[in-house]
């Protein structure tokens, strides 16, 4: 693929080969162990017009105007856009309807420690939803600033999440929720773990491709 940086990782139990592209016009390559180069430029090539699809979606959508900080702008908050207005003083941030008051001295510090604390609180909440209904238990649920991952969970249950899914809309956020609640059960993703995530009621198609091209906007 001209003009694309190729990385290919060799994975011992993967039984397929696997693309992912990424913003950057960069191109992630999953084969099974043993591979050729030959076989790799094989997969690129059948692949070529949806890689070269995919990367025009992605590149659209991940396109943002650096935030700047100041009283009257906009963010995004679980599917809601709610609008900063800072005040003179100090205090405590408050969100009132759509409106975030935070202190106009600290404003970015002040917003960002709101979306932290906040996310937290419904991470949780929503952590505890989907392991009653798959009948698991979590140890933790914490929260990150992740460069490439949007959430993660370990063999001893604990569950961790990169922080900036708040400006994810709800249902973008169950869903990252309920992928790691389903590691609970599969720590891979087999057919099993995809049919733990169809019993909690999601459709991976339906949700991949909205993910795929999903970027930090902090």
């Amino acid at each position: 693929m001209q003009g694309f940086d190729i990385e290919i990782r060799f994975i011992r139990r993967s039984r397929r080969a696997t693309i992912r592209v990424l913003p950057g016009k960069r191109i992630r390559v999953s084969v099974p162990w043993g591979f050729s180069q030959k076989a790799v430029s094989e997969v690129l090539a059948n692949k070529h017009d949806w890689i070269l699809k995919t990367h025009e979606i992605i590149e659209a959508q991940c396109k943002y105007e650096p935030l700047e900080w100041r009283s009257g702008m906009t963010l995004p908050f679980l599917g809601r856009n709610l609008t900063v207005k800072s005040f003179s003083g100090s205090g405590a941030t408050v969100l009132i309807g759509e409106e975030l008051l935070v202190p106009e001295k600290n404003l970015k510090t002040a917003v960002l420690k709101w979306y932290k604390e906040q996310v937290l609180i419904h991470l949780q909440e929503r952590c505890s939803f989907y392991a009653f209904a798959l009948g698991v238990s979590f140890k933790s649920v914490k929260t990150r600033n992740y460069k490439s991952r949007w959430g993660a969970c370990s063999s001893r249950g604990e569950l961790v999440f990169n922080w900036q899914i708040a400006t994810f809309s709800a249902d973008l956020v169950d869903y990252v929720v309920a992928h790691e609640i389903c590691h609970l059960k599969e720590m891979n993703h087999s057919p099993r773990f995809y049919g733990h995530l169809q019993s909690l009621g999601f459709e991976r198609r339906k949700f991949h491709q909205r993910m795929r091209v999903l970027k930090s906007i902090f």
